[in-house]
């Protein structure tokens, strides 16, 4: 399996088919956003959705990683067992509280898992250093 290192992300503007979209040939499920930027001997690590998520909780230094999406890959959970403890902070949607669930599914016999539910409608962008810092624990 091929690991990317480096790609692009962008947002679209209208709100139409989702906030981000990527090539049909990205193959999103082999990485993890963020995930050659954060420490390796870093035993807690937060995965959210998106890159933006990513880059919030970065400028509060917390180390994360993001799917991509809501669905955790087979690749993704590979790495993500390397860790001792995942952080699980998905959009505070009906996407991102099942996608969340599933993945703890997933993890769960690998690593220690928290999920940490958003306020409905919310994203962890949108969210203030503090509060951030008080989830995450």
């Amino acid at each position: 399996t091929t690991l990317f290192r480096s790609g692009y992300a962008g947002r679209r503007l209208v709100p139409d088919g989702g906030k981000w979209v990527f090539p049909r040939s990205f193959p999103k499920s082999n990485v993890l956003y963020g995930h050659h930027r954060v420490d390796p001997l870093a035993q807690r690590l937060v995965v959210v959705e998106c890159p933006w998520g990513v880059m919030r909780l970065a400028q509060a230094g917390v180390p994360a990683v993001a799917l991509l999406g809501t669905a955790l890959s087979d690749r993704q959970a590979e790495l993500l067992s390397a860790r001792h403890h995942v952080v699980l902070m998905f959009d505070g949607d009906p996407a991102g509280r099942r996608g969340a669930l599933e993945a703890a599914r997933r993890l769960e016999l690998a690593v220690d898992v928290t999920i940490v539910e958003l306020p409905k409608g919310c994203d962890p962008d949108d969210l203030s250093d503090a509060d951030l810092l008080a989830r995450v624990g």
